[in-house]
């Protein structure tokens, strides 16, 4: 538990902006863990990571889910 804190010697201005829009939500209290599509550096997206989130994400879905202490991401590619 507790505030998240985000060390400004390891992200630049713009990741800290993300990352700091993203911890203060609900979802990412209790995990601490985001993921982060770094893709195309001009537009970061940051994702919270909870049990039971899924996401599309670049032509993938990517599913979070947890079992006691161990976390689990799936990507399914999504073909067209």
């Amino acid at each position: 538990g507790g505030p998240a804190y985000i060390s400004p010697g390891l992200y630049c201005r713009d990741c800290r902006a993300k990352l700091g829009a993203v911890i203060g939500t609900l979802e990412i209290y209790e995990t601490r863990y985001v993921l982060v599509d770094l893709y195309d550096p001009g537009n970061i997206r940051v994702y919270p990571v909870s049990d039971g989130k899924s996401y599309d994400i670049r032509g993938y879905t990517v599913e979070i889910s947890k079992a006691k202490d161990n976390w689990t991401v799936t990507l399914t590619e999504n073909i067209k």
